[in-house]
């Protein structure tokens, strides 16, 4: 019996029937959105803070301690956005979209056991029900594609309607295996039939089942429908604010929603020992996205026509031939000793090693020492980045050291040398040298020389152009304001005795200059 039935009897005894009857879905309802969003938080922030560590950066640290309030920055953000409806764009479609694509997300949780009776409604069709309102997702994506009235939109809209019906046929497929094995449809069936977890026994079924997932949510390398360099943000690019939102906290519901069901079909659900089964549950789901960003943080984005290719050459036969084999196994030993696993794992990678050889990349035949062993070493490379540390600083209170012969971002100017030929202002290419100029006792004289650094884009023309050599960049490499006047620099800033030219402008001057480090002290950062 779940949790809903359980509350409604209880209720029964103090309330009227109808409202012992409306009462505890409400209440679901906000119970499991609030818990829904709380750990859709905490995938944003890990997510950030883990890309960050294997693209070996520090990632979000601003907001809060170690950053654990930039989810909550970014839902603010959102939230005060304006909502922008395009001109031409269908009004009713644009605004539903959103709510449709988010809704279906939400309601797979009817159905996921988070513990020994931690569950909403026990359906003896919960992973059936998954499939139907999981497919429910693309309407949605579809609907904002076309009500935007943008091409773009409507290209990423269209990309996901055939990349979205493409993997879910390989994804059904993949987890008839573990029905034949478990006989039900039932979640909790399923999470009790474990005594070894399906990983094992059906090491093929999970590899595909995990690979439709990651394309039916949309993750790297499958993101096709927001390939920035093609179709700039895919289908949501006219939307802003709380609908922008919306489909935002839709996809990582949706993550939610794929490492729970990964979770309770091939890793044993809550199934462990000491700790809480909603815990083990709860890491069981965290390390299965954990799994998800690294590989968005290591593979390349696939082109559209791999993608498609992927799915029916490669995932649908493997799908058709893991279940013929679930089946034999099921007619020769009905109870699917443990000592299955030995064979199932022989019988995947044989597979996966023959099949792969049936396919070719750029005219060259796939090969698993090249491309299995490519993102082995791709995979290995981003985790080495996790104990290193980062390349990347906490600016300001860290900064980092120029090179030797680093140009600079600031002029020097010697006034004892400078003749006022304006040689300077001629040669520079956008004109932000303005020089003033009067007749003194030895000649010209500089009465007035501004530099709008806001404009320059420092190719140091100016610098080769000066005759007498009176102009040079210093090693001093910022020049950073909030203020655009105050980027306008006067004569009298340019006359500083302590600043040391650039091995640039002075080339002899190379051996004096310190050798170049990655990171300066730290000056008491974070």
């Amino acid at each position: 019996m779940g949790i809903l039935e359980q509350f409604e009897q209880w209720l029964v005894n103090y309330w009227p029937s109808w409202a012992a009857y409306l009462v505890p879905p409400l209440v679901a309802f906000a119970i499991l959105s609030t818990f829904i969003l709380v750990v859709v938080m905490a995938f944003i922030y890990i997510e950030r803070r883990g890309i960050g560590r294997f693209q070996v950066r520090l990632g979000p640290n601003r907001a809060g301690p170690f950053g654990v309030l930039q989810p909550v920055a970014d839902a603010i953000k959102v939230l005060i956005k304006e909502d922008i409806i395009p001109a031409k764009g269908d009004r009713w479609v644009h605004w539903l979209a959103p709510i449709i694509a988010f809704i279906p997300a939400l309601m797979i949780f009817a159905v996921i056991p988070f513990g020994h009776g931690a569950i909403f409604a026990d359906l003896n069709i919960g992973i059936l029900y998954i499939i139907a309102i999981s497919s429910l997702g693309i309407i949605g994506v579809f609907m904002a594609g076309w009500g935007s009235n943008n091409k773009y939109s409507l290209v990423s809209a269209m990309r996901t309607v055939a990349q979205m019906i493409s993997y879910e046929i390989p994804l059904v497929l993949s987890i008839i295996g573990v029905l034949i094995i478990t006989g039900s449809l039932s979640m909790v069936s399923i999470v009790e039939g474990q005594h070894v977890p399906f990983l094992l026994l059906q090491p093929l079924g999970f590899l595909i089942f995990f690979l439709a997932a990651a394309a039916e949510i949309n993750r790297t390398p499958f993101d096709l429908l927001e390939a920035e360099s093609e179709i700039v943000a895919g289908y949501h690019i006219e939307y802003s604010g709380m609908k922008f939102g919306l489909f935002y906290l839709g996809e990582y519901t949706h993550a939610f929603a794929i490492s729970a069901i990964v979770a309770i079909l091939f890793l044993g659900g809550w199934s462990g020992p000491f700790l809480p089964p909603a815990l083990w549950f709860l890491i069981k789901v965290f390390s299965v996205f954990i799994v998800l960003f690294w590989l968005r943080s290591t593979l390349p984005r696939l082109r559209v026509d791999q993608l498609m290719g992927f799915a029916w050459k490669c995932l649908f036969p493997l799908a058709l031939i893991n279940i013929f084999i679930t089946g034999i196994e099921a007619i020769i030993w009905p109870n699917f000793p443990w000592q299955l696993l030995i064979l199932n794992i022989l019988i995947a990678a044989l597979l996966i090693v023959l099949w792969s050889g049936f396919f070719r990349v750029a005219g060259e035949r796939v090969s698993f020492e090249r491309y299995g062993r490519g993102i082995a070493k791709g995979l290995a490379l981003t985790f080495r980045h996790l104990f290193r540390h980062p390349i990347t600083v906490q600016y300001p209170e860290q900064r980092l050291t120029p090179s030797r012969r680093f140009r600079g971002n600031l002029l020097v100017w010697d006034v004892e040398r400078c003749n006022g030929c304006r040689a300077c202002a001629r040669m520079c290419p956008i004109s932000i040298i303005d020089i003033e100029t009067a007749r003194g006792d030895k000649g010209l004289v500089v009465e007035r020389l501004e530099i709008d650094f806001g404009r320059c884009m420092f190719c140091g023309l100016c610098v080769e152009a000066c005759p007498v050599e009176a102009l040079f960049m210093s090693r001093d490499y910022e020049k950073a304001s909030y203020r655009r006047e105050l980027l306008v620099m006067k004569k009298e800033q340019f006359v500083a005795a302590e600043k040391r030219p650039s091995a640039y402008a002075y080339p002899e001057l190379e051996a004096e200059m310190p050798p170049q480090t990655l990171l300066a002290p730290p000056k008491g950062g974070r």
